[in-house]
């Protein structure tokens, strides 16, 4: 079960990160609403895409 925890924990970090990344843009259209930060956050999607195909295993029993 090592290796699902592994790949759990993994998952829990990539969510971090994307939540993360995400308060960043917001704070960057807040204060420059002038930048285009479409391609930033396509890539913060397809991240958040990876966390939604790959979401963490129920605890085992």
């Amino acid at each position: 079960m090592a290796k699902q925890d592994e790949i759990n924990a993994l998952v829990e970090r990539l969510g971090t990160v994307t939540d993360g990344l995400r308060s960043d843009i917001e704070a960057i259209k807040a204060e420059h609403p002038e930048v285009d930060l479409s391609a930033l956050e396509a890539r913060v999607a397809g991240l958040e895409g990876l966390d939604a195909e790959y979401p963490a295993a129920p605890p085992q029993e």
